[in-house]
């Protein structure tokens, strides 16, 4: 295997690119180029995500031994001081952590779970524990642990990034407004929503000293800031901040975007909690068509739009229809997520309901049912 270029030709022109294509909400697209770069930047073959990640970290011992750094540059696209991180230096670390990002947005968790954890290794490495670049990497792995159901170690791997960012940057760092932002979002996902209201407003402040009022990374903490109020029954002031993200998504992305999707669902729960249940059902159809374009028919993450759907047509008086939307639903998590993730319980409960209700008992797999609610449908925290 030879060494590839150097860092910062090809490799960066690509991560750029990348960068660019997930702003448009193409995620598989962003996905094969990052691929492309990290095989240029390695000059590895390899297709399984455990090889490619070993030849990402082996590429970067190699060129820090010959003195082959990438220069330092900051990262595009993101409000804050201007400096350059840390991981900038290295591409083949960048590519790593971007990769594992770009594999949980396409819904493959496991193969994003390694590829972050060959993030963080390698970070701890090149930069020490107490770096940025570590900082970054544990953020993502919050993230994806969120996803996965697994939300003691999110919480863990948030604190630990949020400790670091407190102690080497100000509270200009975007980093540190991303981290309350998800932590937020990681209290909407457990149910704990009264504690997770203080976090994302606080997420939202910092944001708001760094960036105009307009600027969509506003919008998306204000949808999050949205759905907690909306579980703590603060309709008003919801519906409010995601009419004003949804404005600035629209006119930001065009109305096929992810976080217009999901503003959409976040609106659509209002409704249906009001009882305007054709508004909702209109809405939720939306947004699944919009999600299944963008993220294709598998993704496991359209579980929670089938989810709702399914519960706002269940409530018109059509359980059969329901069960296969959330059939459907249960399918799609498969393994990729822990059996007890909320969204998984959540949808196997409502199917062993429903199909009570349409008649079929028995066939719902488990006494899960016993304790479902037809009268919930599930918000998001972008």
């Amino acid at each position: 295997m030879n060494d590839g270029p150097p860092p910062g030709t090809a490799g960066t022109r690509l991560l750029d690119l990348a960068r660019e294509q997930e702003l448009a909400g193409r995620p598989a697209e962003a996905y094969d180029t990052l691929l492309s770069a990290a095989r240029e930047s390695t000059g590895s073959t390899e297709t399984s995500c455990e090889a490619l990640a070993d030849a990402l970290v082996e590429a970067s011992r190699r060129h820090r031994r010959s003195g082959r750094y990438g220069a330092a540059r900051p990262e595009p696209g993101r409000a804050g001081t201007g400096a350059a991180e840390p991981a900038d230096r290295d591409v083949h670390l960048l590519l790593l952590s971007r990769l594992g990002e770009s594999l949980r947005l396409l819904g493959r968790y496991r193969d994003s779970e390694t590829m972050l954890r060959n993030a963080l290794a390698l970070a701890e490495e090149v930069f020490g524990p107490g770096s940025l670049a570590v900082g970054r990497v544990c953020n993502s792995l919050g993230v994806l642990r969120k996803y996965t159901g697994r939300f003691d170690e999110s919480e863990r791997a948030y604190r630990r990034a949020l400790e670091i960012v407190e102690a080497n940057a100000g509270a200009a760092h975007p980093l540190l407004a991303d981290i309350h932002h998800n932590l937020g979002g990681l209290n909407h996902a457990r149910g704990t929503h009264a504690q997770g209201e203080p976090l994302a407003r606080h997420g939202l402040e910092l944001r708001q000293r760094t960036c105009r009022p307009d600027h969509p990374d506003v919008a998306a903490d204000k949808a999050a800031l949205a759905a907690l109020l909306h579980a703590l029954g603060r309709m008003g002031e919801a519906e409010g901040l995601l009419r004003d993200a949804l404005a600035v998504f629209e006119r930001e992305f065009g109305p096929e975007h992810y976080e217009v999707a999901s503003a959409l669902n976040n609106l659509a729960a209002i409704r249906y909690a009001k009882g305007e249940l054709e508004a909702a059902e209109s809405a939720y159809l939306k947004v699944l068509a919009i999600k299944e374009r963008l993220l294709g028919r598998a993704h496991p993450e359209l579980a929670v739009a089938l989810n709702n759907l399914a519960m706002t047509v269940w409530k018109r008086g059509r359980p059969q229809e329901a069960a296969l939307l959330l059939r459907r639903a249960v399918d799609l998590l498969g393994d990729e997520v822990e059996r007890e993730q909320p969204v998984r319980l959540a949808c196997v409960r409502n199917l062993g309901s429903c199909l009570r209700a349409a008649g079929a008992v028995g066939t719902a797999g488990g006494g899960e049912g016993d304790r479902a609610s037809r009268r919930t449908t599930t918000g998001e925290t972008p």
